[in-house]
């Protein structure tokens, strides 16, 4: 990597951790924001959706979310889109302080002959994340998801080994593209399970994930992990835990001897704390 890339890269994640900020997503793709235009009798067409993002990055701030976001994560058609007055939302992320990224993957197609899924978004991603840094974006999001169901014995090694390479490889380009990857591991907890099948679970796939990650020399002092949270689920209530579910049982934790990456960003569902625990330390 050449040393003003890297440079740069690093520059990227001090400025979305400064002052221990986060990371917001505006990232919903066309079906997604779809769905939620629906619910309020709003069309999804283009424009709507430029309204949309206009009106949450232009609205004045005086104590607002520059203090508390470091990074905004877009969907791809947004990063050429305007604001009312004519500037572009990367360069409107910039002049506020914050960085901008954006979605690269794709979405999830099923394991042949499984009810999993593995993430898409490979074909083409170098020529993508090189027109991406071109308009303005600085770092990258990709998802991969892990079903949770311990009946069915989920996830699969397969499904397991299957994500983390596309991750990993995802994580490569972005690196050779000049854009810090943000690597989104989910292990999606939909279930009667308690915490600490959960957090077996998200162990396994975060440290088969980094295996991945230093076989395929992606630079960790240059990446930011975006993982689930550890929590119990029930369907009927969300968050009503397993007497023997407490947060203090939930032991199975990474332990790292050292945390090579700079920072980890927690997806935040609105969740009961005494429902979840935190994924590492």
């Amino acid at each position: 990597m050449p040393l003003t890339q890297a440079k740069e890269m690093s520059k990227t994640i001090e400025t979305i951790l400064a002052n221990d900020r986060g990371i917001l997503a505006l990232d919903e793709s066309i079906g997604t924001i779809g769905r939620r235009f629906a619910g309020i009798g709003v069309d999804n067409t283009f424009d709507n959706r430029r309204k949309w993002r206009d009106i949450i990055l232009s609205t004045p701030q005086t104590d607002g979310y520059p203090l508390a976001i470091g990074g905004v994560i877009l969907f791809t058609e947004q990063l050429q889109q305007r604001t009312s007055d004519g500037t572009t939302f990367p360069d409107l992320i910039h002049e506020l302080g914050m960085v901008c990224g954006v979605k690269t993957d794709l979405g999830q197609a099923s394991i042949s002959g499984t009810d999993e899924t593995m993430m898409e978004g490979l074909d083409e991603l170098h020529m993508k994340c090189r027109q991406y840094y071109s308009r303005g974006a600085r770092f990258a999001k990709f998802r991969a998801i892990y079903h949770l169901n311990t009946d069915a014995c989920r996830p699969t090694d397969r499904a397991v080994h299957l994500n983390n390479f596309i991750l990993a490889r995802c994580a490569s380009i972005c690196q050779q593209c000049g854009l810090v990857p943000v690597v989104e591991p989910e292990v999606l907890s939909n279930g009667t399970h308690r915490i600490d099948v959960c957090a077996t679970a998200s162990v396994k796939v975060w440290t088969l994930l980094f295996d991945e990650l230093q076989t395929q020399e992606v630079d960790l002092s240059r990446m930011l992990l975006k993982t689930n949270m550890v929590f119990v689920f029930n369907p009927v209530t969300s968050y009503i835990a397993h007497p023997a579910s407490s947060p203090r049982k939930a032991s199975h934790r990474p332990r790292l001897q050292t945390r090579p990456w700079p920072a980890s960003a927690l997806l935040c569902p609105p969740r009961c704390p005494a429902s979840c625990s935190c994924p590492a330390e």
